[in-house]
């Protein structure tokens, strides 16, 4: 179809570079998604049988959560390397054609997963389109998540950051799951670089983080790091100037003399255990 036919040249014409902004990016790792879930759903005798039962499968080997809080997964040899082995099925490699075989031949399923995943895609012009809509990295408050309050909501979380790279990029930004391309999984979060022959040099000494360097959420330093940190920036890091912060603004008092907003920030440390 001219969808199809649309679909191709943008993932032909694409420099492979995962940009926020990408919008052929993010074609290819749906494409991708789609063809991985194709692959092993045409892989388990029991799709045909069962199709909630291979769902739950699919999810497990895909890398979704399996339980209420969302913390444990299994990890296996095919979501280590998803991507080395489906290309590896491409290819053809020795013991690899009977998954392909199952899923109709390499081409049918290629096509098969790029059509679903142009569709997925919607208007390639529109900004829902671009790779750093479909991964976005978030900052769950223990508050936010125990109000049952979706990630990103005030006045305790951070607005989500769209983020650029996936799990085999240099800038490492691993996709949740197969379902779920946010940027939750993995990533390089604390950044720093010393240069031990000068320690006092600004230049080459340095250092970034997402949010920022206090914990109370009313503090504008709790999170005034998090744009740098998403677009690669990074900070001077001077002992000078650390302790020259310090003590201006470090100070110990007893709880009843702190303003309520302050109070406030505090009880909720408690109540999640900080």
């Amino acid at each position: 179809t001219a969808e199809t036919e649309e679909a191709y040249r943008m993932l032909l014409d694409w420099d492979g570079d995962l940009r926020p902004d990408s919008v052929a990016g993010a074609l290819y790792q749906l494409t991708f998604a789609e063809l991985v879930q194709l692959l092993i759903r045409a892989g388990l005798t029991v799709s045909s049988q069962d199709e909630a039962r291979s769902r739950r499968i699919i999810e497990a080997i895909g890398g979704s959560s399996f339980d209420e809080n969302q913390v444990l997964k299994f990890l296996s040899e095919i979501q280590g390397h998803v991507h080395l082995n489906v290309l590896r099925m491409l290819r053809g490699s020795s013991g690899t054609a009977q998954w392909l075989a199952m899923a109709g031949g390499r081409d049918a399923a290629v096509n098969t997963a790029l059509r679903s995943a142009w569709e997925k895609l919607g208007d390639p012009k529109s900004e829902t389109a671009q790779w750093g809509h479909l991964h976005k990295a978030s900052f769950k408050h223990p508050l936010t998540k125990a109000l049952g309050l979706p990630p990103g909501s005030k006045p305790f979380d951070c607005h989500l950051v769209p983020t650029g790279g996936d799990t085999n990029t240099i800038q490492q930004a691993a996709t949740t799951s197969i379902f779920d391309l946010s940027a939750n999984s993995s990533h390089a979060s604390l950044r720093i670089c010393f240069n031990l022959a000068d320690l006092n040099d600004g230049n080459t000494n340095r250092i970034i983080m997402p949010l920022g360097q206090s914990g109370h959420f009313v503090s504008k330093h709790y999170n005034d790091q998090t744009a740098d940190w998403a677009n690669g920036k990074m900070r001077s890091f001077l002992p000078q100037d650390i302790r020259r912060a310090a003590s201006r603004s470090m100070r110990f008092v007893a709880l009843g003399q702190l303003p309520w907003r302050h109070r406030l920030s505090w009880l909720a440390c408690r109540i999640c255990g900080g």
